[in-house]
């Protein structure tokens, strides 16, 4: 009887074969969630595909400043915006808020005339806290929202 070799050879190629396919199938497999960033030659700004950069250089006066009270008890917020091209305080007032008042607009950067795209500060104070905002007048930004929790004064505000 005759003794046959294996094919080592054969069987060596069949292995690195199945081990490029798992290696191929692996690379494609961590690329697939990236299709879509890859590729182009660089110069395309991100923000066209979700076509933010209309709205970042759009400009947009109308951006409501809100204060909600998420507490049982009456507060007082003192709102102060600041044009930040020349430090103009363009509005200062204090409101008196009833306890879980929600959702009173007190101002809007559009009453300030703003000139295309400005910035303004937003300077927000009640009970010894103050948080500062900054928006543009630009379509990108929404609304200013201020409001008093048990745990003090907090802010935030709408972008693109």
């Amino acid at each position: 009887m005759r003794r046959q070799r294996p094919r080592r050879g054969r069987q060596l190629n069949h292995d690195r074969s199945l081990h490029r396919r798992g290696v191929l199938t692996v690379g494609v497999a961590a690329l697939l969630p990236t299709a879509g960033c890859l590729g182009g030659n660089g110069a395309e700004d991100p923000l066209d595909e979700d076509g933010n950069e209309d709205a970042i250089t759009t400009p947009d006066p109308d951006h409501p400043i809100r204060l909600a009270n998420e507490t049982d008890q009456p507060v007082e917020v003192t709102v102060t915006v600041i044009r930040e091209s020349t430090g103009e305080t363009v509005y200062s007032e204090t409101h008196q808020l009833a306890a879980e008042e929600q959702d009173r607009e007190v101002y809007n950067t559009r009453q300030a005339n703003p000139e295309g795209i400005e910035s303004f500060r937003i300077e927000l104070t009640s009970g010894g806290d103050t948080v500062t905002e900054t928006v543009e007048t630009s379509a990108c930004y929404g609304e200013v929202i201020g409001f008093v929790t048990a745990e003090g004064l907090r802010s935030t505000y709408s972008i693109c």
